[in-house]
């Protein structure tokens, strides 16, 4: 089954992020900063290419 739209391989497989551990940690702490930013982050849908291109003005 091919990945959506704007996914990549690391989305779904951890193991394939080709970054460093601690530049995914930063990832990771980026996105819960925008999602527990405003609760109306929790109300919509994200695309896949927005959490992986680190966008915060959602």
């Amino acid at each position: 089954m091919p990945l959506p739209d704007g996914a990549a391989p690391w989305m779904l497989d951890t193991r394939e992020w080709p970054g460093s551990l601690g530049e995914y940690v930063d990832r990771l702490l980026g996105l819960t900063d925008v999602l527990l930013a405003d609760p109306r982050h929790f109300f919509r849908s994200y695309s896949a290419g927005e959490p992986a291109h680190g966008h915060r003005n959602c």
